[in-house]
This record gives structure tokens, C-alpha cells and sequence, in this order.
């Protein structure tokens, strides 16, 4: 027994000498929530009147409590109901998408059923490193002489230095934070919210990049879960693994909801602006790209006294974007149908906006340093040149898009996660996830939903058949509403509301 035991000790000496195992050198305290009114603590932003604000400290590096604190700042909706079940842990995405702003937008933006508004205390925080809370703080990646992406092979070389210099700026300001901001770090701030409001168990409902920090919370602590409803699901060994493969899997997956965008826009006649003119809609947007890539066009917009010119990367851009919501592809095909005007020198009605306008504020940086260490993308920036002659041929439009919009600072990134987690997925849950999904989706593509289920210990795909990323639909947010307050799961499909160019 002696023998076993020195042996023990020298196994985990050489571990430690490795860095193959960190030792925790204490545990970290629960915080204490000192809730205040939000309007109190941010008077110029609109939140509802019943919102509070906290902002606990937590730990650097949960392997070492001593090493430092950050804030988080979290917020909440009391329940309105005395039948109060517990508290519902919210997170919209991203990563970089602030939660604090899912709870002051609560009343203008329908994200959950109503009875969830009732029996719950809904919670979110700013997750480290994002918005409020200690912020992952670097300059734009942008260089106004460079498009947003490499669209042609001759600007790979200057797209890859410049994403080189602004990993290396980012790596000196935001300094020791860049290794404390993986998944695995965010779990553990939840982990220790859920115990600071008193559940014994969590409730979590998260979207997009929410369900992975979802099944990562899940497989790190199996037995805390009482329900978790993930929607558009990303796929954990993906995520966890090479982004290249995930952007790729992205590009095709938009291609694919671009063919299905074309078949709606036909099928709706006159309520789809494409299909005043003849032809195929969906050859039609090709030969526009082919054309835009050789010169920029200048288009009108309401309210704007000169032409603006787009270009190439930019209309991408607003295309990639536009795919995301089918309720604004009515306004995606009159942005299209003014680009194909354009460049014909047709007549055409000017502009409300473009598709993308809604993404000018968002952390870059923030999503680089979870992306980033959360995932084992290849060091070497000759990955991303070759990835893209494939892509050029399997997903012509959106293929460089993704591939370098948000994957090439992984190849020089200088942060390094303490405690990424790799893994496994597959761990017994003390109950069976909810995931959801819709059938065309171009960001969290249906297949990787089918992967995730079929990866996890316990856990129910509820197919919608629909477009787009977004999965707020009825027969959604009453699914959700019963598994979350009863544990009742709902069956394997659904449809996703109205038809597409029906309003």
C-alpha cells in the first residue's frame, strides 16, 4: 500500500512539473449579489422598471482565487408570480453578445415565453471579458485600406499581417485576462451565480454559442442540472476542435439557406422584390457577386444625400447577415434587387438600410479571446490560404467570408486558456437536455444539432422546420415554456411560424 501510494505521488509530481494538472489553491468564495435598480447604475439606458443590477467580484483564474479578481455584471427580472420555481440563467450568444442587454430589452424583444416571465427570476450576466463586466479591451482588426476579408488571393498576404499586428496589440493591453476567458472560466462564473441565488440546481436556457457554454457547463457539472433548453445548437467537438472546420461547415450551410431564400422569393411573386424580373433568382444573385467583385457599385439609401459605394466584401457582409432572419427577407431582397439596379444603371426605390446594421458595435475581440482558446485551430496562417481555394469552390460567396471573418487571430492569438475544456461531451446529465434547431440555418447548421444529440449523455432534438437563426417561434416558446417549468419534453418537430415573405 506504501508503494502504491509513493507511486501515486511521483505520477502527479511529474504531471505537475508537465502542467499537465493544476491544483486549485482554494476554493473560490461565493459572491454575495448586492442587487440594485439598473436605472440606478445606468440612468442613460432604458431598462424596465422592475430590472436589478449586481456586480460581483470573481476570480482571475478559479485555479487560483488569490491571484486577482474581475467583475461581472449581472442583472435580473424578479418573477412576477408568488408560484415562483426558481432562477432561469440566460445567455444570448455570441461569443461577445452581452446578456445584461438581453434583460433591459426584455420588454421590447419577445425572446421567452410569458410564463416564463412569471415563475422565474430571469438572470444573465455579461460574461467575462464582454460589455460591463472587466472587458477584453483591443483595437479594431480593421485597416481602412483592406476589405473585411481577403476576397481575392493577391490580398491574403497584407489580410494576414495585419491580423498578425492586431493579435499582438490586443495581447499587450488586455494582458493576463486573454488566458482567464474560455467557456470553461464562464462556467465556472456560473456555476458559483447559481450558487450565490440559492438553486441547487441549474436552469439555463442559452442560443447560438449559449448552448455550448450550456454543454460545457453540462459535462463539468453533471449532476448540478435541473433543465437547459439550447437553441441553435453548435456542435461541441467543433467548437472545441478546429475553427476552420466549424466557418467552413458555416459557408456551406449559408449557401445551402441562400438557395432555399431564391426557391421562397420565386414562390412569393410580386411580395419579393427579386421576383419582378425573370430568370433564376438564385443565378441571378451569382452573376451580381461576380460582378460586384470586379467593381463596387454606388446605391441610394433614405435620408443619405450622396450615393454610398459597396463593395464586394461589404455586400457579403450584408448577405451572410441577411440569411441570419427570414423575417427581414423581404428587405434583403429589395437590398439585392437595388445592387442588381445599380450595376445595370436601372431605376430602383432608394434604401432603409443595409442588412447588416445591426452588428457595427459588436466585440470582435471579446469572440477572438473565447474563440480562440476555447478551440486547437492550427498556429500556422497557411492553413487559412489553403482552406480557402477549397471554400472558393464549395461555397463561392460565403466561404471567405467566414473562414477568415472570424477564425485568422486564432493563428497568432497570444492568449492561452488555463483550463479550456476539451472535452468529453458525453457525460450522464442529472436531466435530459432540450436542444432545438432549425432546419436551414446558416450559422448553426441542422447537422450539427443531429451530431450534438447523438454526442450527448441525454439529450432530445426538437426539429423546426424553418429558416434562419433565429428560433423564436410559437411552437418553440411553449416548448421550451413546459420543459423548463415541468421537465416535460416535446416532440421531434415543429414548424417555424409564418412562411418566409408572407408579411
Amino acid at each position: 500500500m506504501l508503494g502504491r501510494m509513493l507511486w501515486r505521488s511521483l505520477v502527479l509530481a511529474l504531471l505537475l512539473i508537465l502542467g499537465a494538472v493544476r491544483v486549485p489553491a482554494a476554493a473560490a468564495a461565493v459572491p454575495e449579489l448586492e442587487w440594485r435598480p439598473c436605472t440606478g447604475l445606468y440612468p442613460a439606458e432604458r431598462f424596465p422598471a422592475d430590472a436589478l443590477c449586481a456586480k460581483p467580484r470573481m476570480p482571475l483564474d478559479h485555479d487560483d482565487p488569490r491571484a486577482g479578481t474581475i467583475e461581472l455584471v449581472v442583472a435580473k427580472l424578479p418573477a412576477r408570480s408568488n408560484d415562483r420555481i426558481g432562477t432561469l440563467f440566460l445567455n444570448p450568444g455570441g461569443p461577445g453578445d452581452s446578456g445584461v442587454n438581453l434583460i433591459r430589452d426584455a420588454e421590447r424583444v419577445r425572446r421567452w415565453s410569458p410564463e416564463l416571465r412569471e415563475r422565474f427570476d430571469l438572470v444573465s450576466m455579461d460574461p467575462r471579458g464582454v460589455a460591463r463586466s472587466t472587458p477584453v479591451h483591443c483595437p479594431d482588426m480593421g485597416d481602412p485600406r483592406l476589405p473585411l476579408f481577403p476576397y481575392e488571393r493577391a490580398q491574403e498576404p497584407a489580410y494576414l499581417a495585419a491580423a498578425a499586428a492586431y493579435t499582438e496589440d490586443c495581447g499587450r493591453r488586455a494582458g493576463r485576462l486573454l488566458d482567464h476567458v474560455s467557456t470553461a472560466d464562464v462556467a465556472r462564473d456560473l456555476d458559483l451565480l447559481r450558487r450565490a441565488v440559492g438553486d441547487a440546481k441549474l436552469t439555463y436556457q442559452g442560443g447560438s454559442y449559449g448552448t455550448y457554454l450550456g454543454m460545457v457547463y453540462a459535462n463539468m457539472f453533471p449532476d448540478r442540472v435541473r433543465a437547459m433548453a439550447l437553441a441553435a445548437v453548435v456542435d461541441p467537438q467543433a467548437w472545441a476542435g478546429d475553427q476552420l472546420g466549424r466557418a467552413g461547415d458555416q459557408a456551406r450551410a449559408s449557401e445551402q439557406v441562400l438557395r432555399r431564400f431564391s426557391r421562397e422569393c420565386r414562390a412569393a411573386g410580386e411580395r419579393c422584390a427579386l421576383a419582378a424580373r425573370p430568370g433564376d433568382i438564385h443565378q441571378r444573385i451569382t452573376r451580381l457577386y461576380d460582378r460586384l467583385r470586379d467593381e463596387p457599385v454606388r446605391v441610394r439609401f433614405k435620408g443619405v444625400a450622396e450615393p454610398v459605394t459597396m463593395t464586394y466584401d461589404v455586400t457579403v457582409l450584408d448577405l451572410a447577415r441577411g440569411m441570419y432572419w427570414p423575417r427581414e427577407w423581404p428587405a434583403t431582397a429589395r437590398y439585392l434587387a437595388a445592387l442588381e439596379a445599380a450595376v445595370a444603371s436601372r431605376p430602383y426605390e432608394p434604401l432603409d438600410k443595409r442588412p447588416s446594421s445591426d452588428v457595427a458595435d459588436y466585440n470582435w475581440a471579446a469572440n477572438h479571446a473565447v474563440t480562440c482558446t476555447d478551440s486547437v485551430t492550427p498556429r500556422d496562417p497557411s492553413h487559412w490560404t489553403r482552406t480557402a481555394r477549397a471554400l472558393d469552390r464549395q461555397a463561392p460567396i460565403f466561404g471567405r467570408y467566414f473562414l477568415y471573418g472570424g477564425t485568422l487571430p486564432c493563428a497568432t492569438w497570444s492568449g492561452k486558456a488555463a483550463d479550456r475544456y476539451p472535452g468529453p461531451f458525453d457525460k450522464p446529465t442529472s436531466a435530459r437536455l432540450l436542444l432545438v434547431n432549425n432546419l436551414y440555418d446558416p450559422a448553426t447548421p441542422y447537422q450539427g444539432a443531429v451530431r450534438a444529440s447523438r454526442l450527448l449523455a441525454s439529450a432530445h432534438l426538437l426539429t423546426v422546420r424553418g429558416y434562419g437563426h433565429d428560433t423564436r417561434v410559437p411552437c418553440v416558446l411553449e416548448a421550451e415554456a413546459r420543459y423548463l417549468i415541468d421537465g416535460r419534453l416535446p416532440g421531434v418537430g415543429c414548424t417555424g411560424g409564418d412562411r418566409p415573405f408572407t408579411t
